[in-house]
């Protein structure tokens, strides 16, 4: 509520006295600076739609888009700041706290995707500069609504819920073109943690399936849908919608598998592991278009939010399809996993593949591998030894001598005496004429003078 100030520094100050015209409206009885206005904080009962038209209102005063989206670097700065400072003006009463930082989180990032559709500045440069700002938006939003939602929500909260859960949808909006995953991030995490009664979903689903005839290539109401199917356990209608909607990005159903195996529901992982596998392909052909590093942060991503130990207890084949379709990024992890899975001779045919260095598969396994299966790991020696003669130096030359040495015990341990004599006979001559070579095969005792 504003303060009105009756006293005499209030009133108008004759025309004769040198000041601006802001300050003469300032002294004008009940009239406030935005500035004063903003350090008043918010009370719980307010109402939800005077929350963001405080929040709206503070972010277009404090923010020039129009000059900030020339360096959306500085911009970024300034709304971390108003974020921080809209948070200080919190309701008094405890239990109101999470919701209004839930309204916060909310009203700026829905406020900076309304704007940054305006800007002429490229898309890819907004993205960069302002995509780890949004997503820390979604993991505040994120945790208050899980504090909120684990708890009986109050009647006083009805008006606040009602609004967000009617207004959430616009961040399914097709007028929004940046920012996708943030967006469904938040959609996700409200539906999830907060709006979790059957009627308001089934509700939700029928809204989202309106919309979707209305609008049939809208990616993001593509998947705001599917999320709610997957909230409704609905799987075969989740595995129908998923193959006649458009493409959402990989990611997405990374989470939700993720999710799903957190939450114990087998049903659901194995149903999005199959979804996953008949998508990556494609999906990473598109990455690599925008360049290497692209897919190399997919693969990270995707292997470090998926329980591996899960999927390859419980999906083996498919777990191995997808390491394989991630190569030659997910190398350490197949490696690894056939290693595990005593698969040797595989192990053996991806490290030779993939034209590792004989001293980095010794590191990665190679000498167990050696002991369990010596005739599976024969080519990698073969293999490796050739790589390390082709240096062309004597540092080379004396690797392969002592690779040379343990190959020989290899064939001793499979009684191949004579296959030893053999490759040794043909590397000798098909290299002769290395005369550094010949002299090292000479003091390893390889060969008699």
């Amino acid at each position: 509520m504003t303060v009105h100030d009756h006293s005499p520094k209030s009133r108008v100050q004759p025309a004769s006295a040198k000041t601006s015209s802001s300050a003469e409206l300032t002294n004008i009885p009940g009239v406030m600076r935005a500035s004063d206005l903003f350090k008043i904080k918010l009370a719980a009962n307010d109402g939800p739609e005077r929350w963001i038209e405080k929040i709206n209102g503070t972010v277009a005063e404090r923010l020039d888009a129009h000059i900030h989206f020339t360096n959306p670097y500085k911009m970024e700065q300034e709304s971390k700041q108003i974020y921080e400072d809209l948070l200080k003006l919190r309701p008094i009463e405890r239990e109101w706290q999470p919701l209004y930082q839930l309204y916060v989180s909310y009203g700026l990032l829905n406020y900076l995707t309304d704007i940054a559709k305006e800007q002429t500045i490229s898309q890819e440069l907004l993205e960069r500069a302002y995509a780890s700002f949004l997503f820390y938006l979604v993991e505040e939003a994120g945790e208050a609504a899980e504090e909120i939602g684990i708890h009986a929500l109050p009647f006083q909260f009805d008006p606040y819920i009602h609004f967000l859960r009617e207004d959430a949808v616009s961040l399914l909006s097709s007028d929004k073109l940046l920012f996708f995953n943030q967006r469904i991030d938040l959609y996700r995490q409200l539906w999830t943690s907060l709006f979790k009664r059957e009627a308001w979903r089934k509700e939700e689903r029928r809204r989202l399936q309106s919309l979707l005839i209305e609008k049939k290539n809208a990616t993001a109401l593509s998947a705001g849908y599917l999320h709610q199917l997957y909230l409704a356990n609905d799987l075969e209608g989740f595995r129908t919608a998923a193959k006649r909607m458009p493409a959402i990005g990989i990611e997405l159903y990374v989470a939700w598998m993720s999710d799903s195996i957190r939450l114990k529901q087998p049903d659901k992982a194995r149903l999005l592991v199959k979804t996953i596998d008949q998508h990556l392909e494609s999906y990473l052909h598109q990455l690599a278009n925008e360049g290497t590093m692209q897919v190399r942060r997919f693969v990270h991503y995707f292997l470090t939010h998926i329980d591996t130990e899960w999927l390859a207890d419980q999906e083996p084949s498919l777990y191995q399809s997808l390491l394989e379709k991630m190569l030659p990024y997910s190398y350490t992890d197949l490696s690894l996993y056939l290693l595990q899975s005593h698969r040797y001779e595989e192990w053996a045919e991806l490290a030779l593949w993939m034209d590792s260095d004989l001293a980095e598969l010794e590191r990665e396994g190679l000498k167990e591998a050696a002991k369990a299966a010596p005739a599976e790991v024969l080519p990698i020696y073969h293999h490796g030894i050739v790589r390390l003669i082709n240096e062309r130096n004597r540092p080379g030359y004396k690797k392969a001598v002592r690779y040379l040495k343990k190959l020989r015990t290899l064939y001793k341990k499979l009684k191949q005496l004579d296959r030893w004599e053999l490759y040794l006979h043909q590397l000798l001559e098909e290299h002769k004429r290395l005369r550094a070579f010949q002299e090292e095969c000479r003091k390893g005792q390889l060969i008699h003078a």
